[in-house]
């Protein structure tokens, strides 16, 4: 049948943990009746009965919902039957929508954060962004990690981003401290030290305040103090007044002679300079922002890592090149890593022994399209890590459940179970990365 379930109903809401005023603009309740589903942890249920109230996943089951008596009468379910396998909508966790140039120069770069910069969830606040995001949704792609892609170190603060109804990003998973160790042979040394120099220099922020608070209680109290000894000045200059009349006739020039006894006033220490850019690196030292950091070069990975263990920062990497000789210490740390799946546009194996190494050592891998925009060149791409012996599980979940989790939203996206976004694909074949069967996507209305 033509899928008129894709231009049906529904759509999600966003966690209470985002953005709260924002509303996708989703209302319907209904299910769709596949053939399949899959579920987290490779399972599969058949035939599949998904129900989304507000774009939230609200059940799964094996069975049809049931008519429900309500004081207006029976109400029945909307069901839709659809051929073919459901599957959660891919979490793109390095993506290429852009977003340069939106932020109107209100802030600089290191201090900018993405989420106030997003549209005005109204339909025809930026059509020509709602296009880029339906092409997106178009290939299965359901959220989003949006960052600025300038060369500085400190790109501000990124976003994980939903699809409103009008096809507009929204925030729905937070804030995160973005960083760039882009570049190759000595930029990248350069870059690492710069890293690693960045968190010092907060430190040292740090450190500056404390000493200041410590020098202002002690002013606070030489004021005080001051204040005592000034009065007691004062009184003491009275009474030599009263019996002073005398001594002046005798030394007309005791008025100038300088009075020694006269207490100074402490000077009140000068506060550190405001540095927000600071700000947000002892934030993240806090464990209040996670870290994304950009690592082009092996150098980039081992400063990372080395501020990731000082802090004990909540930590994603993202490219990682040259990271593999470092995956057993990314493991200890629960740093994961992002993979550039544009890569295998190279057509060899290195993406799936950079897969394979990581995966051994322990450590969370996803796949993102690389800020490249692959559209539905991302399944077809991941399939030949399939081919190249990374297993199929482990693919799928790269693109879905281990992308959400490492962006801060385990269970509500990249996997079809109750609270999840409602956003899906549909496939035709044994598996989604099967070129030969059809696939759609499933975009809430």
């Amino acid at each position: 049948m033509a899928l008129a379930f894709l231009a049906a109903v529904a759509g999600f809401a966003p966690t209470a943990a985002s953005q709260e005023a924002a509303d996708p603009g989703y209302q319907r309740t209904y299910t769709i009746h596949a053939d399949a589903c899959w579920l987290p942890g490779g399972r599969v249920v058949e035939p599949a009965f998904v129900t989304i109230d507000k774009g939230r996943i609200a059940g799964v089951s094996t069975r049809a919902p049931r008519e429900r008596n309500t004081p207006f009468g029976v109400q029945k379910p909307t069901i839709l039957r659809v051929e073919g396998t459901l599957a959660p909508a891919i979490v793109d966790a390095w993506s290429g929508l852009p977003m340069a140039g939106r932020d109107g120069g209100r802030r600089p770069l290191p201090q900018s954060r993405l989420a106030e910069d997003l549209p005005v969830l109204v339909a025809g606040a930026d059509p020509g962004l709602a296009a880029r995001v339906q092409a997106l949704r178009n290939s299965g792609v359901g959220v989003v990690y949006l960052g600025r892609t300038d060369g500085n170190l400190q790109r501000g603060l990124g976003v994980v981003a939903g699809f409103s109804v009008d096809n507009l990003p929204y925030d729905m998973g937070g804030d995160w401290l973005d960083l760039s160790g882009a570049g190759a042979g000595g930029a990248a040394q350069i870059r690492a030290q710069d890293l690693k120099a960045t968190f010092a220099s907060a430190v040292a922020l740090r450190d500056a305040r404390d000493d200041f608070d410590e020098k202002l209680e002690k002013y606070e109290e030489d004021l005080k103090k001051y204040e005592e000894d000034f009065k007691k000045y004062l009184e003491e200059q009275k009474k030599a007044e009263k019996g002073g009349g005398k001594a002046r006739a005798e030394d007309p020039k005791q008025d100038a002679k300088k009075d020694d006894k006269r207490p100074k006033r402490p000077k009140r220490p000068a506060p550190p300079k405001r540095n927000v850019a600071g700000d947000l690196i002892l934030d993240a030292i806090d464990g209040k922002l996670p870290v994304r950091v950009q690592a082009d070069s092996g150098a980039v990975v081992a400063a990372a890592l080395d501020v990731a263990e000082e802090h004990h920062l909540k930590m994603l990497l993202v490219n990682a090149a040259g990271g593999t000789a470092h995956a057993d210490r990314m493991a200890d740390l629960g740093v994961g890593v992002v993979l550039d799946l544009s890569r295998q546009l190279a057509g060899d194996d290195a993406l799936a022994q950079d897969f394979l190494a990581y995966s051994k050592a322990g450590v969370q891998v996803a796949l993102g399209s690389g800020g490249r925009d692959l559209g539905p060149m991302m399944l077809t791409l991941a399939g030949e890590l399939v081919a190249h012996g990374v297993d199929q599980q482990d693919v799928w979940a790269a693109l879905t459940s281990t992308p959400a989790e490492l962006l801060g939203l385990g269970g509500q996206a990249g996997a079809l179970q109750g609270g999840a976004i409602g956003s899906m694909i549909l496939f035709g074949g044994a598996h989604p990365f099967d070129a030969s069967g059809v696939f759609r996507s499933h975009q809430p209305k």
